[in-house]
C-alpha cells in the first residue's frame, strides 16, 4: 500500500476516528506501514494467496500420449484435454479470489493497525514524557522561589535553618525525576526513529481528549476497519463459491483427444469425446455437498462472533475512555486549580508566620503531583482512543 493510498484511507476515517487528526503523526504512521518489515512479511504471503488465483480457474494440463499396434505396423500420437463443466472453472477462480482477499486483510490489515497502533502510542508516551519534563522544569522553579522565601526568612530571624534546608532536598529531588523522564524521552524517540525512519520530530504538546464521537459512530468505525471482519466476511463468500462448486461436482466433465495413426503405407487421424460419469454421487458428491454446506455454516458462525466480539470489546474501551477523559477534566478544572490556590494560601500563611514550612511543601508536592497525574490521565485516553481504532477483539490491558 503506497503511503498516498493510506494517507486517502485515513482521511476517510477521520470522521470516525476516535483519535484527534494530526497530519504530522499521519505522515509518520505512513512512514513507518511502508518501512515495516512486517508488513512486508505480511505482503508477500498476501501476494502468494493472490498467486493461487490462477491456478484455481486454470484447465488441467493437457497429455499426450503414443501407442504402436505391432500386428498393424502403426503408431498412434494423441493428445487429449480435459474440459470442465460449465461454470466449475469461474466457482474455483472466484473462491481463490475470496481466500486471497481474507488473507490480505488478516495479514496485511491487521500488521497495519498494529504498526499504526504502536507509532500512535509511542507518540502519546514521548509527547506525555516531554510535558512531563517541562513540569519538572517549572516544579524546579517555584520550589527555588520557596526556598528563597524561606532562607529570607531565617536570614531575618522569622524561620529556621530546617526550612531551607528541607527546600534545599526538594529542589535536589528533582534530579531523579529528570532522569527518569529523559530515560522515557530518548526510549520513546528512538521507537519513533526506529519505526518511522524520521528523526528528530517531536510531539508540539498532548492534544485536547474532552471530544469524541459517539459508542455507535465507534462501533460503526471498528466494524468498517476490522480486518478479521472484512476477513471472514471474504471466507464466507470463498465458503460459498465452494458449496456451489461441490454442487457443480455432480455434473459430467468432457475429454476431447486427437491425434494422427501413422502406418507404414498410409497416415489418418483419430479423434474422441469423452465424459466423465459421475456415477458415486451418493459416496462421493453428495458428501462433498454436506461438507461444503457445513464449511459455509461455520464460516458465517466466524463471522457473528467476531462481530460480537467487536462490539463488546468497542463498548468496553469507550467506558475506559470515558472514564479518562471524566477523570481528566475532574484534575484539569477542579483539582488542579485547588491545589493552586491552596499552594498561595500556604507560602502567603508562612510568610506571614501563621502556617508551617511543611504545609508549604506538602501544598507544593500536591500540586504538582496532581498535575502530572494530568498529563497521565489524558495520555491514557489518548491511548484508549488508539486501542479503540485499532479494532482488535482480543483484550487489551
Amino acid at each position: 500500500m503506497s503511503r498516498l493510498k493510506y494517507l486517502v484511507i485515513l482521511f476517510l476515517l477521520a470522521g470516525a476516528s476516535a483519535t484527534p487528526p494530526d497530519p504530522v503523526l499521519d505522515s509518520l504512521v505512513a512512514a513507518a506501514i511502508e518501512r515495516s518489515p512486517e508488513l512486508a512479511s505480511a505482503r508477500a504471503e498476501a501476494q502468494a494467496a493472490r498467486n493461487r488465483i490462477g491456478p484455481a480457474g486454470s484447465l488441467p494440463d493437457p497429455t499426450a500420449s503414443l501407442m504402436y499396434d505391432g500386428d498393424r505396423n502403426m503408431t498412434t500420437v494423441s493428445f487429449a484435454q480435459a474440459f470442465p463443466w460449465p461454470g466449475k472453472r469461474d466457482v474455483a477462480t472466484r473462491a481463490a479470489e475470496h481466500d486471497a482477499l481474507a488473507m490480505q486483510n488478516t495479514l496485511v490489515g491487521r500488521a497495519s493497525l498494529i504498526i499504526e497502533s504502536r507509532v500512535r502510542n509511542a507518540w502519546y508516551e514521548l509527547a506525555a514524557a516531554r510535558s512531563a519534563r517541562a513540569l519538572i522544569d517549572e516544579r524546579d522553579a517555584t520550589a527555588r522561589q520557596i526556598e528563597e522565601t524561606a532562607r529570607q526568612r531565617y536570614a531575618a530571624g522569622l524561620g529556621i535553618q530546617q526550612d531551607v534546608l528541607r527546600a534545599q532536598v526538594e529542589i535536589a529531588r528533582l534530579d531523579e525525576e529528570r532522569a527518569r523522564q529523559d530515560a522515557a524521552i530518548a526510549a520513546r524517540a528512538a521507537e519513533l526513529e526506529r519505526l518511522t525512519g524520521n528523526a528528530g520530530t517531536e510531539p508540539p504538546t498532548l492534544p485536547d481528549v474532552t471530544r469524541t464521537p459517539s459508542v455507535d459512530e465507534l462501533l460503526a468505525a471498528a466494524i468498517a476497519r476490522s480486518p478479521e471482519l472484512l476477513a471472514a466476511q471474504h471466507a464466507v463468500e470463498a465458503a460459498s463459491f465452494r458449496l456451489e462448486a461441490a454442487h457443480k461436482s455432480a455434473k459430467p466433465d468432457f475429454m476431447v483427444s486427437a491425434g494422427p495413426m501413422i502406418g507404414t503405407d498410409r497416415v489418418s487421424a483419430e479423434v474422441g469425446v469423452g465424459i466423465s460419469l459421475p456415477i458415486y454421487r451418493n459416496r462421493k458428491q453428495k458428501e462433498q455437498i454436506a461438507e461444503a454446506e457445513a464449511m459455509l455454516a461455520a464460516r458465517r458462525a466466524d463471522e457473528a462472533a467476531i462481530t460480537r466480539d467487536l462490539e463488546i470489546r468497542t463498548h468496553q474501551r469507550f467506558a475506559s475512555l470515558e472514564a479518562s477523559q471524566k477523570n481528566t477534566a475532574l484534575y484539569r478544572d477542579r483539582i488542579v486549580p485547588l491545589d493552586r490556590l491552596a499552594l498561595e494560601s500556604a507560602l502567603a500563611s508562612y510568610q506571614a508566620g501563621k502556617a508551617p514550612f511543611v504545609t508549604v511543601l506538602e501544598s507544593l508536592n500536591a500540586l504538582y503531583a496532581d498535575r502530572a497525574a494530568l498529563i497521565a490521565h489524558t495520555a491514557e485516553a489518548l491511548k484508549q482512543r488508539v486501542t479503540i481504532d485499532e479494532a482488535s477483539t482480543e483484550e487489551k490491558n
